[in-house]
């Protein structure tokens, strides 16, 4: 007969085949194991003599090891011993067939000697401290009738830690914060002193650690430790121009108890006073009120002090023609004191500008001009010959969805005769028309308005056109008539939506008590408005509401119950005329619909039935993925199946060949860390069984090719999910949410790992959680493992996975 092999990562193994022990138990944690195995089968008086010839052809079996399987702590002079259920022939016992190595791979020299029906591998030295080994026997050992023992047998242990030296080395100071002889350091610096060791806190106080200024003055203060470096934070600023003393005592210890060998002081020295007095303007260029002056000009500003050049930009001293609101463009430069802004091009005659410093500007202490501080001059005068042009308008050209109230404005070169600007040379039509839209046309600056005398129609083309009649103060027209089009939005939307779907469907039975209940409607409605208090779900006897979320995924609403429904109970979902498309309008009335749940199942506690995985990688040509056929319950049993797929968008609801319905547990989950992949689980309650049962994760059209993964898990005596839960992880361990059950239940965790192209992982669940398949091959969505536990009584449960990886973790509660 075949015995398990119990690895050290908390999943039952059988013994290794086709390089399992190689591949897998390469990253377990190794130990050196005795293993007892029986003597198999036979008949007859021989008492291990098959047939009617009387010849041995039972398999030699090993019976027990030493150390035992995962023994921990052993000593690092232990030889591994192995008893076998019959004779050996002593020659196929040998240092290849009967092995130890090292969790490193690296094989333990030694010899194997062998007395009665027991084998001992003695090691060639003592074993390394603290390191997990293997020992392996193989098929080569045979019994004296030369039968090979059935299967490769391996077991672990680990061998005893070494222990460490006491700690006797005193801490030293590695470095200071000011460094020792530091000058000008600022009044408000904190002093510090890293070690080379961790330190004992609580021996770092204002006693071990002090600060004193010239003639010997203590300086009040409080100590913080963070990690190995000490800080001395004074009460208030530090004295300037003042030399301090810095001192830790060797009251100062690490967390050995060892103290400073000797005390270690330090100086340093403060700087001066900090500069507290703003900047101020003591002169500038042109004079403020000037007139006639050149266009060629360059505008300077003198400052009482020097000032940070970088503070002095075309952002803190600008020039604009005053009014305009628009910067003209240069750049500035700094000599001494005195900022210069220099135009990139001559300005304009016969314009006023206002030059302005801000109190972006500051001296070199860092302290802003108090204020804003501007000053104004004229140009001179040149005849005006150039004509006005258009530089903006609004709405744009082409622009769409125009709101009917628009005024349209045009904006001009240059200040404009104001009496040139009417419904004359500003007009409006609808194109094609002919026809003006009445208004009036306002100016404010170099813009012009039309304000139409009624609002436009809606989805209509307009044309706004500036003919040549509009001139400028010099009397300069427009050089040709220039247009430009936009259209107005469609009519207001005031049709009510209306429900053109929703789940289950009215009447339906038997409905699973995990489901979600929907309503789409017929165009996009205001999310605000499908809340709980518009989309409901009460037991329609007594009408006892039932608590839970609303969520909106395009047209379609979701009423996520906070827990289970009950069996056999028939709910009515309604939606409200409080729910609102997105223009505003309401359902016209309130609609509603029911449903009943399947009734629960009776015959004993919930328990593990039939169980089975299935993958397949990106990229196969498979279109789905099916588990192999198993036998489930002939009815009465619900049916956990789970999908992990590379592209998170093509999950689609599971199916089977014995015709049950799969609801959707929740919703979807990316995972953070590949957002495009995820994991969804569906459950069949009250599900039709039997042999031949295959369940199957349909492929998508869009990605019929995608990495996907199904793991399938049948409860007996068992019609509802009582609650279920969804994380996830980046690192691990990973620890689930917590399911609550009113009753026995059996729980169930699935694991999915995010392992890739050149890394395999383990999954090692706790909390009485046992492993009952899994798959840890490589690739993104095929590291997957499903674990199991029986509850007797109501409570909350949860699982640890420590699995070296960051994962997503689902647990199910399931009862009668």
């Amino acid at each position: 007969m075949m015995h398990s092999v119990h690895s050290s990562d908390g999943l039952d193994r059988q013994p290794a085949r086709g390089g399992w022990a190689t591949t897998h138990l390469r990253r377990a944690a190794l130990a050196v194991i005795t293993l007892t195995f029986a003597a198999c089968g036979g008949s007859g008086t021989d008492g291990g003599l098959t047939g009617t010839t009387g010849r041995d052809v039972t398999p030699p079996s090993v019976t027990s090891v030493s150390p035992a399987n995962s023994a921990t702590g052993v000593a690092i002079t232990t030889s591994v011993v192995a008893t076998f259920s019959e004779p050996l022939t002593a020659a196929t016992l040998t240092g290849a067939s009967f092995a130890l190595a090292a969790a490193s791979g690296a094989a333990v020299a030694g010899t194997v000697t062998l007395s009665g029906n027991t084998a001992t591998f003695a090691p060639s030295a003592t074993l390394a401290a603290g390191t997990l080994y293997t020992a392996t026997i193989s098929p080569a050992v045979k019994d004296a009738a030369g039968n090979a023992l059935a299967a490769t047998y391996v077991w672990t242990f680990t061998t005893a830690a070494a222990v460490p030296a006491p700690d006797t080395t005193a801490p030293t100071v590695t470095s200071t914060s000011p460094t020792a002889g530091a000058t000008a350091v600022a009044l408000n610096a904190a002093v510090s002193a890293t070690f080379s060791e961790p330190m004992t806190n609580g021996t770092l106080t204002t006693s071990s650690v002090t600060l004193v200024g010239t003639g010997g003055a203590a300086v009040s203060g409080v100590v913080l430790v963070t990690g190995n470096t000490v800080t001395f934070t004074p009460t208030a600023s530090l004295a300037a121009n003042t030399l301090y003393t810095a001192t830790v005592t060797t009251a100062a210890k690490d967390a050995a108890g060892n103290a400073l060998a000797s005390n270690y002081t330090w100086m340093f020295a403060t700087g001066a006073a900090a500069d507290v007095t703003p900047p101020t303007i003591i002169g500038n260029t042109p004079a403020n009120s000037a007139t006639n002056v050149a266009i060629a000009v360059t505008p300077t500003v003198t400052f009482s002090e020097p000032m940070q050049n970088a503070t002095l930009t075309t952002a803190s001293v600008t020039l604009v023609a005053t009014g305009s609101g628009t910067p003209v463009s240069g750049s500035v430069s700094v000599s001494g004191n005195t900022a210069t802004f220099a135009p990139t091009a001559a300005l304009a005659n016969s314009t006023q500008y206002t030059v302005t410093v801000t109190t972006a500007a500051k001296d070199i202490a860092g302290n802003a001009l108090a204020a804003n501080a501007s000053w104004s001059f004229t140009t001179v005068a040149v005849a005006d010959v150039t004509p006005p042009t258009i530089t903006a308008s609004t709405p744009a050209n082409g622009a769409t969805n125009v709101a009917i109230a628009v005024t349209p404005t045009v904006t001009f070169s240059e200040p404009m005769q104001n009496a040139s600007l009417t419904t004359t040379s500003v007009t409006l039509v609808a194109t094609g028309s002919g026809t003006p839209v009445s208004g009036s046309v306002g100016v404010t600056g170099n813009t012009a308005t039309f304000t139409p005398g009624t609002a436009l129609a809606n989805g209509t083309q307009y044309t706004a056109t500036v003919t040549t009649a509009a001139k400028d103060l010099a009397g300069n027209a427009l050089t040709a008539n220039t247009s430009w089009s936009f259209t107005t939005v469609a009519a207001a939307d005031v049709t009510p939506p209306t429900i053109i779907g929703n789940t289950p469907a009215n009447g339906a039975t038997n409905v699973a008590i995990a489901v979600t209940p929907t309503v789409t409607f017929s165009e996009p409605m205001q999310n605000a408005t499908l809340t709980t208090a518009s989309v409901t779900l009460k037991t329609t006897a007594g009408s006892v509401a039932v608590s839970g979320s609303v969520s909106v995924s395009g047209n379609t609403a979701t009423f996520t119950p906070g827990t289970a429904l009950a069996n056999g109970t028939q709910y009515t979902a309604t939606v409200t005329t409080a729910a609102k498309d997105v223009a505003g309008n309401a359902l016209a009335a309130n609609a509603s619909w029911s449903f009943t749940t399947a009734a629960a199942v009776s015959g004993g506690s919930p328990s593990l039935g039939a169980q089975a995985v299935a993958f397949k990688f990106d990229g196969s040509s498979s279109a789905a993925v099916s588990i192999a056929p198993i036998t489930t319950r002939a009815s009465g049993s619900t049916i956990i199946a789970c999908v992990g797929r590379g592209v998170l968008v093509a999950h689609a609801a599971v199916t089977d060949n014995k015709g049950n319905t799969y609801t959707q547990l929740g919703t979807s989950h990316a995972y953070t860390r590949w957002g495009a992949s995820g994991t969804a689980c569906y459950a069949a309650t009250n599900a039709i069984g039997g042999a031949g049962h295959v369940v199957t994760a349909p492929s998508s059209s869009s990605w019929p090719t995608d990495e996907t993964t199904l793991s399938v898990v049948e409860i007996i005596n068992a019609t509802r999910v009582q609650d279920f839960q969804w994380n996830e992880d980046l690192s691990s361990p990973l620890t689930s949410q917590s399911v609550t059950t009113t009753g026995p239940a059996t729980l169930i965790a699935l694991w999915w790992g995010d392992g890739n192209s050149a890394t395999m992982h383990t999954a090692t669940p706790d909390n009485g959680f046992s492993v009952i398949h899994s798959v840890l091959s490589t690739g993104n969505l095929v590291q997957t493992a499903a674990a199991t536990k029986n509850v007797s009584a109501a409570g909350s449960y949860n699982v640890n996975w420590t699995s070296g990886e960051g994962a997503q973790l689902w647990i199910f509660a399931v009862q009668p």
